[in-house]
């Protein structure tokens, strides 16, 4: 039988579960929308070498397209953060399970 405290960690981990997919396909779609960002510059400025060598801020020709996208990073970073903080939240809630289960066990024996 389960107890409703048990019933109310699952309902919790199920809740997290479901705000950290939220987050991971807003990451995404943060991720989608910078690169998108970057590719619209590029195909109307051009890139600033004939590779395509990866986005350097230290490097003075990206400056521009850095300055052009910085809302779009900064939406991925934030997003990035979030879903990395659902997570945490989603493992601690798999953890307290976890303890009431073998707290559980423990009394049982």
């Amino acid at each position: 039988m389960i107890t409703t405290e048990r019933l109310q960690l699952l309902l919790r981990v199920a809740d997290r579960a479901l705000a950290h997919q939220i987050m991971v396909d807003d990451a995404t779609e943060s991720s989608r929308r910078l690169d998108q960002g970057y590719y619209d510059f590029f195909e109307e400025h051009g890139r600033p070498f004939s590779d395509s060598r990866p986005i350097n801020p230290e490097v003075p020709e990206f400056l521009p397209v850095i300055e052009a996208t910085r809302e779009l990073y900064i939406a991925r970073c934030n997003a990035r953060q979030a879903a990395n903080t659902a997570k945490r939240k989603l493992k601690l809630a798999v953890r307290a399970v976890e303890r009431y289960d073998a707290a559980s066990t423990q009394e049982a024996a």
